[in-house]
């Protein structure tokens, strides 16, 4: 009886032992997500501002196209 007590016991400690250090790889692991959500937010503003200041090249504009010449 005393056996099954001690391991019982010492299933317990270990399923504690492990949640801790779950908690502690937890922590770690979410302010890696917050850190890398935020650089991405960061990234993605600069990249607003610059499509603002200077949109993507799309081709060039049917006004500025230039006909070959008559004779080639």
């Amino acid at each position: 009886m005393r056996w099954i007590l001690l391991d019982i016991a010492l299933i317990l400690l270990s399923v504690g032992v492990l949640a801790i250090l779950l908690l502690r790889l937890w922590r770690r692991v979410s302010a890696l997500m917050q850190t890398v959500g935020t650089l991405t937010g960061a990234i993605g503003a600069i990249v607003e501002l610059v499509s603002a200041v200077n949109p993507p090249f799309t081709g060039p504009s049917p006004a500025r196209r230039t006909r070959a010449p008559r004779g080639a």
